[in-house]
């Protein structure tokens, strides 16, 4: 794979001696595209080693084959031809088209990377007197990633290629009509012949569909190639930045060109391409980059850095540029020098400074902080524009300094106070947005690229994989939440309907007054139809409380609302489900108004195949993945809540866990104590972060108006429905990170973040018995444990060790089986290596009477694992169905509770299911007493228990 990524690269590259622009403008970007896909692709699936215990067999059998089981070492590794190949493409040698001065700069910074350099100056030496083509290839590798970069910069500093697009109504209008930006070839099929509705009748054309697709297919086409190396280039380089061997060459790479900056800058990046899909993806996709570019992680220790250690470190530049200034520019920058380093780290009152210095000084402070050399101001001076440097006759040089100041010496948000001010449950522009929450039907031909982060195999830090994992979660959840919602609001067919009676809620409604009486015209949205989830508000939903934020934080503390529901029209079996929720329910509440109802058909699906056909007949995209569904159905707005409380039209609160549902039975005389009325009237908690966002205008346009045209809950089942916990979990462990650090023991966390030897974290590795020696309170692998009942009988015991020097009791005799009357249990203490031959001591005491015990005869192999699960360390249990791994895992359960009494130990499953049976088979052992036994989450109910 690496010849042929060095061979593809000879082929593109062709003529050495080709420019940057003249490679941007020629007819190869699609190929180009691909092997950065095949980079990104590569990267993707690079893997760390990894030990596991693998079981095989069946437990349930009693033969002497019955269970059989390996320990099984998997070193995945790459092909060592593409692992070299790969890691010279984020080699220390793409510094050699750095900057000097940046790169001498980063040199004096650290002694390794000094000796980094000097090795790699080194076998370039050496590689002189190698043949033409090894050194060609090694060239091609080590040079790739500054070429993608000036690829990438050439591309989007070309007027030429976006100013066609200014008043292309395709691009610049903003409207919603999603662009074709997918890195294969564009389908020029016409799409206009032969065209059928999902009937199979001939399709009315969508004048507006026409209109959009005339005025923009042109320049989509033309620029399809450009935006599909841009995406493919900022997903490859925001991978590489997150990933530890590759991140410390190639961010101090990308700062030396002010990558992120000259991003911002560029014409994909602002209006008018900006408002299309594709620009829209280009801004998520350099927003991502600049998040990982700015992510608090020293590169050289290779460890996490918390927010006052990445602000002090921000206040040690902001002190550079004082000092500077003092020096050099005493009369024209005095606010800089004599204010503090908090107030110069902020981008407001820095900027506001640095617009009053003369261009020329501008230019002479980033050079002498070494943030631009002399080719960056030459290849920014405007077209046309004036050889003069004291006028302001060259306003992109200027917003370019100014930029690559503020991006070096300002406050930027940190992962954990993102995610402070970051909604939990999704609104209208998160639910539709197609580069973040992506549809179903891309085909498997097509390969499009996404703003969202990898689980890869290794991460920066604990924050950095929680963060990911809270994004992640965020937009699987949303993707099921819409699906639900679309399926509520088709099935409620809104519908507008004018109304005479001003009595009552009208919803979206608008009035209108006839000055000729005092009637009063209500056109309201309303709704013909019904579904099982889903129901309308009765009343507007009013706001109750508005606490005041916490010290230190900017949204408010909680916000609770009111919505009333009416189910008169419900059914008793509906009206049953929804007096039903209960306290902490997620429930979502839609605006609809039917008047901004579009009445449009879905888009027709592309495929691979041909555009809109599937035998014969045109495929339209189904509605729970149509991005343009908010358009065509009238939806404004969707937010989330969690009920707190639910009363009737009596105001008793049926959530109440202390009340008694009780109902006249025959020959008793009780009262009835069910729901009064249909009115149901729901407390409920409103998001605090999205309720901040509106009312800052950032959220809705309407402000906090918007939670008045709410017309419409949706709820979910409950399954469903725990994403809210799941999140606040890992966001309230994220505004806590030194916590978890101290909670993740030292010597667990490279093998959690996949960048140690996960061999390091086995109970018989020289680390772990390091750990042990030198923890207090830690068993030593020497020191004796406590197997229980673990062995049926003495046979058993020493059959469990084979190869080993087997004493019981001081006796190396083996005994006969025993009966259950005399059966045993044993402390053993195993001593020596595999290669000096270990020795088993092995001594009994009785088994309680009355005590079932452990009745599975475990094989060697299981009894390898039970010992890994009572030493420190890590273990992992792997096997297939029915090959005993829930009976070794309540093994180490009963064990661990005997051997370590005073301690707790916290059994976590991925479902209710698993979790009953571990929590059944413990209890039918019969010696972990009931009080200590605590089943938490709603699977307690299907536990099946005798007390």
């Amino acid at each position: 794979f690496g010849l042929v990524v060095v061979n593809l690269l000879n082929r593109i590259n062709g003529d050495a001696t080709a420019d940057a622009a003249s490679w941007a403008a020629g007819a190869r970007l699609n190929d180009e595209a691909e092997i950065v896909h095949f980079f990104v692709s590569a990267f993707a699936s690079l893997d760390l080693r990894s030990t596991s215990i693998a079981i095989s067999g069946s437990s349930g059998s009693t033969g002497p084959d019955a269970t059989t089981s390996s320990i099984v070492a998997k070193n995945r590794r790459p092909a060592p031809i593409l692992a070299e190949a790969l890691s010279k493409v984020t080699s220390i040698g793409m510094w050699q088209s750095m900057p000097a001065r940046y790169r001498d700069l980063q040199l004096k910074k650290s002694a390794m990377l000094r000796r980094r350099w000097g090795a790699w100056k080194k076998s370039t030496e050496e590689m002189d007197d190698d043949s033409d083509d090894d050194k060609a290839g090694d060239d091609s590798l080590v040079s790739y990633l500054p070429h993608l970069v000036d690829t990438i910069f050439a591309i989007v500093e070309d007027q030429a290629i976006w100013r066609d697009g200014a008043g292309d109504g395709g691009v610049a209008d903003g409207t919603d009509e999603p662009m074709q930006i997918d890195d294969g070839a564009a389908d020029d099929d016409d799409e206009s012949e032969d065209d059928t509705d999902d009937e199979g009748e001939p399709a009315q054309p969508d004048p507006q569909q026409a209109r959009s697709r005339r005025s923009g297919d042109d320049h989509s086409r033309r620029i399809r190639p450009q935006f599909a190396l841009l995406n493919r280039g900022l997903e490859l380089l925001a991978d590489l930045l997150l990933l530890p061997p590759a991140r410390r060459h190639v961010r101090p790479y990308l700062l030396s060109k002010n990558f992120a900056v000259r991003l911002s800058l560029s014409a994909p990046y602002l209006p008018p391409t900006s408002l299309t899909p594709a620009g829209r993806l280009f801004r998520q996709l350099h927003a991502m980059l600049a998040e990982a570019i700015n992510f608090g992680y020293d590169d050289a220790t290779g460890t996490s850095l918390t927010d006052e250690e990445v602000a002090s470190r921000l206040h040690e530049r902001a002190h550079i540029l004082q000092k500077l200034c003092h020096r050099h520019y005493a009369d024209s920058a005095s606010d800089i020098i004599y204010s503090g380093v908090a107030r110069v780290c902020d981008s407001a009152f820095l900027k506001k400074n640095l617009d009053l210095l003369e261009l020329s000084t501008l230019e002479d402070l980033c050079r002498r902080l070494r943030l631009v050399d002399d080719k960056d101001v030459v290849t920014l001076i405007d077209d046309g524009g004036a050889s003069s440097r004291s006028s302001d006759e060259r306003p992109r040089l200027r917003s370019y300094l100014t930029s690559v100041l503020l991006h070096h010496h300002t406050y930027t948000p940190t992962g954990s106070s993102i995610l402070t001010s970051l909604p939990l449950y999704p609104d209208e522009t998160l639910l539709w947005n197609p580069h973040l929450v992506p549809p179903g039907h891309i085909g498997r031909h097509s390969t499009p690229v996404l703003a969202l982060p990898k689980l890869n195999v290794s991460f920066l830090t604990n924050a950095d994989y929680l963060l990911r994992s809270f994004k992640l979660l965020r937009l699987e959840s949303a993707y099921g939440i819409r699906s639900d919602l679309v399926d509520v609001i088709k099935r409620m067919r809104p519908a507008m309907k004018r109304s005479y009676d001003d009595a009552g809620y009208a919803g979206d409604a608008v009035m209108e007054v006839d000055r000729g009486s005092s009637s009063s015209a209500w056109d309201k949205t309303t709704f013909q139809g019904w579904a099982r989830m889903g129901i309308e508000i009765a009343e507007p939903v009013r706001l109750r409380k508005v606490s005041q934020p916490h010290l230190g934080k900017r949204i408010p503390a909680e916000v609770i609302a009111e919505v009333t529901i009416d189910l008169k029209h419900c059914g008793e079996h509906i009206k049953k489900e929804w007096d039903e929720l209960g306290e902490f329910d997620n429930l979502f509440l839609v605006s609809i108004d039917a008047s901004r109802m579009s009445g449009e058909p879905a888009p027709i699906m592309e495929t691979h195949e041909r555009p809109g056909r599937w035998n014969g007949q045109a495929r339209r995209v189904p509605d729970e993945e149509d991005v343009t569904f908010p358009r065509r159905f009238g939806v404004t707005a969707v937010r989330g809540c969690m009920v707190l409380e639910v009363r009737d039209q009596k105001g008793t609160v049926l959530t109440d866990p202390a009340r008694a549902w009780q109902s006249p039975e025959d020959g008793e005389h009780k009262t009835d104590k069910g729901p009064k009325g249909t009115k149901r009237i729901l407390r409920v908690s409103l998001d605090a972060a999205q309720y901040a966002l509106d009312a800052t205008g950032k959220g809705s346009p309407a402000g906090t108006g918007v939670y008045e045209t709410l017309n419409l809950v949706v709820r979910r089942h409950g399954r469903e429905n725990n994403f809210k916990a799941v999140l606040e979990t890992i966001r309230s462990m994220l505004e806590g990170t030194g916590s978890v650090h101290r909670s993740i023991p030292q010597w667990l966390q490279p093998t959690l973040l996949g960048v140690g030897d996960p061999a390091s974290a086995s109970y018989e590795s020289r680390n772990m018995r390091e750990f042990a020696r030198k923890t207090a309170g830690v068993t030593s692998l020497d020191a004796a444990l406590d197997y229980g009942d673990t062995f049926l009988d003495e046979v058993h015991l020493r059959g469990s060790f084979p190869g080993c020097n087997v004493i019981v009791d001081g006796a190396e005799d083996e005994k006969k089986e025993c009966d259950a009357v005399d059966r045993r249990r044993y402390q053993i203490r195993v001593t020596g290596d595999s290669t000096s031959g270990r020795t088993v001591e092995a001594t009994s005491y009785p088994h309680p009477e009355g005590l079932p015990g452990n009745p599975v005869r475990f094989t060697p192999r299981q009894v390898e694992a039970i010992r890994s699960g009572l030493s420190p360390g890590l273990t992992l249990i792997v096997g297939p169905p029915g090959t005993g791994k829930t009976d070794v895992a309540v093994q180490i359960i009963a064990n661990l509770y005997r051997s370590f009494p005073t301690q707790r130990t916290v059994l976590i499953t991925h479902s209710n299911a698993a979790l009953n049976d571990l929590f059944e088979k413990v209890m039918a052992r019969g010696d972990v007493d009931e009080r200590y036994l605590l089943r938490l989450g709603s699977g307690e109910r299907d536990l099946k228990t005798v007390s």
